[in-house]
This record gives structure tokens, C-alpha cells and sequence, in this order.
């Protein structure tokens, strides 16, 4: 069924700015009848829109929906098929509008930077470092809860930037005094910030010492880290970047949970390649324990 023109503005070319009350007809004629000039639509954002919509209201941001001088929309149409699709009818979603946009803008102007999720962070918090919003998005990662996008940093940061703080005063003094995992201290520093979370920073610590004690002493006599050096030059040569991170952060939780028995390290670290999965760790110790969720 086609929709008919009920617009409260007129789609001119010349330049015009105001605000709209739009329901889901007015969207759903911009969509059939003045957008024959843009991307190609992903269905999956538009879903995204629309639940994200449910979630938290409509917000009035100031982003305008936009038309050029051919009546054409140019910014605008992910909101609009999104309210097009609404499930109230007789709901309305307070808008800007403006007309009379120059024609090919985006092929003849430089873009606006993209915003991070360090960008949302720092916004809010001056303070905070991107290598600490770096740890953060591992420590969700390494918990497989959420991702860390734009629209939950704050509220992530929030709740762990003490913890990342902590754990980087935990890390400084190893990653200073060795150069062996400088390539892995993003993942080192998420492992001591879920130490700290869980109140296990001293044996963190004693590990830590007893690790760099290995690296730097070729003499070492500790069963623990030895095997852990062992374990790690056998094993992460050959893997990709991901893999040696991945294996890094649960040698390093199946060293914690060897120290928590045997705080001295002469313990071995007893671990076979079948051992080093997902699957087989997530029921064990540390690792168990990291990933649970608040």
C-alpha cells in the first residue's frame, strides 16, 4: 500500500531547518519516495536501532535527518526505517530536519572522526588512559560477557577502572624489569585487574616475582615458572598473535591457581596441550572464577 504524503515539512531545495514530531508514515513516504541517493540499507543495524530504541526511548541527540537539493535523503534513513517498523502506530519521535544539503557532501568533505570507545571514556573520565580502556576491553573479552563498544564504556569503566588500576601498580614492576611478554601486557594487565577483583593480589604478586625471578635469573630453580617458560617457548612459536595472547592469559590463571596451593612455586605446572581449551578450563580454578559475571 503506498503511504500518502502527510509530512509536516515540505522537502525542498531550498535551505530549511526544523523540528518534527514524524510517526511511522511520514517515515515510511521518506523511505518509498526520497531515497534514491544512499547506502545500501543493513538490515541488521536498523534492528539494532530499533531495540536499542525500546531499551533506553527515543533520545533527542541533535543529529539531523537531512535532504538535498534533488529531495533525496542524505542522513537519516537507518532512524527512519527504523520508526517505520515501530509497533505504534500513534507513537512519534521528535526530530530535525533539514533541507536544501549540497549535493555528493560525503564524497567532497571530510568526515567527521569516528568515536571509540576510549573517546566516550575519556570524555567522561579525563584521567583515563588508552591503554587502560585497551585492558578493560580484554577484561570483558577474557570473560566472555560483553564487548566493549561506545555505548556500554562509561558504564563499564565505571565499574572496573579501580580494579585496571590496581592492576596495573601489580604489573608495573615486571613489565619494567623484563622485556619477555612486553608484547602480551595487555592480557597481563586484564589477568591482574580480575586477580584484584577477586581479592588475589598478593599471590598475583608472588607469581609475578617469582616469573621474573625465571626470566631474568637463567639459574632459577622454581618448578613453577620454569615449566611455565617451558610450556610458553614450546608452544606459542607457531601460534597466531590471538593464540599466544590466549595461551599467555591461561597459563597465567593456571599459574595462580598453583600458587594459591603452593605459594613458594615448587609445584609443577602439570598441563598438557589438551588441557589449554576453553571447554577443559572453564570449570577449573582461576579461570572459572574470572569469568564469572557481576
Amino acid at each position: 500500500m503506498t503511504i500518502t504524503n502527510t509530512l509536516p515539512f515540505e522537502i525542498t531545495k531550498e535551505k530549511t531547518v526544523g523540528i518534527y514530531h514524524l510517526n511511522r508514515d511520514h517515515a515510511q513516504y521518506i523511505i518509498e519516495n526520497h531515497n534514491f541517493d544512499n547506502r545500501k540499507i543493513c538490515k541488521n543495524h536498523i534492528n539494532e536501532i530499533y531495540s536499542g530504541i525500546k531499551q533506553t526511548g527515543w533520545l533527542y541527540d541533535g543529529q539531523p535527518i537531512t535532504f538535498n537539493i534533488q529531495g533525496n535523503l542524505t542522513e537519516g534513513q537507518y532512524r527512519l526505517n527504523a520508526i517505520a517498523k515501530w509497533h505504534d502506530a500513534d507513537a512519534t519521535f521528535e526530530c530535525i530536519v533539514a533541507t536544501g544539503v549540497a549535493l555528493n557532501c560525503f564524497s567532497n568533505t571530510v568526515l567527521a572522526k569516528p568515536r571509540r570507545a576510549c573517546d566516550e571514556i575519556q570524555r567522561k573520565d579525563k584521567t583515563a588512559l588508552a591503554s587502560e580502556v585497551a585492558i578493560l576491553g580484554d577484561v570483558l573479552r577474557r570473560r566472555r560477557g560483553d564487548k566493549l563498544t561506545i555505548n556500554n564504556a562509561v558504564r563499564q569503566w565505571e565499574l572496573w577502572s579501580d580494579d585496571i588500576r590496581n592492576g596495573v601498580a601489580l604489573i608495573d614492576t615486571f613489565l619494567t624489569n623484563t622485556e619477555k611478554f612486553s608484547s602480551q601486557s595487555k592480557v597481563l594487565g586484564a589477568w591482574a585487574t580480575l586477580a584484584c577483583s577477586h581479592k588475589l593480589q598478593q599471590s598475583a604478586a608472588t607469581l609475578l616475582e617469582l616469573l621474573e625471578e625465571e626470566i631474568v635469573n637463567v639459574d632459577s630453580t622454581c618448578r613453577l615458572t620454569s615449566d611455565i617458560i617451558n610450556y610458553w617457548n614450546t608452544n606459542a612459536v607457531d601460534m597466531s598473535n590471538e593464540g599466544r595472547l590466549t595461551l599467555f592469559y591461561q597459563l597465567l590463571c593456571i599459574g595462580l591457581d598453583r600458587i594459591i596451593s603452593n605459594e613458594d612455586g615448587k609445584i609443577e605446572l602439570n598441563v598438557t596441550v589438551a588441557d589449554m581449551h576453553h571447554d577443559k578450563l572453564k570449570n577449573r580454578g582461576c579461570y572459572r572464577k574470572f569469568l564469572a559475571l557481576c
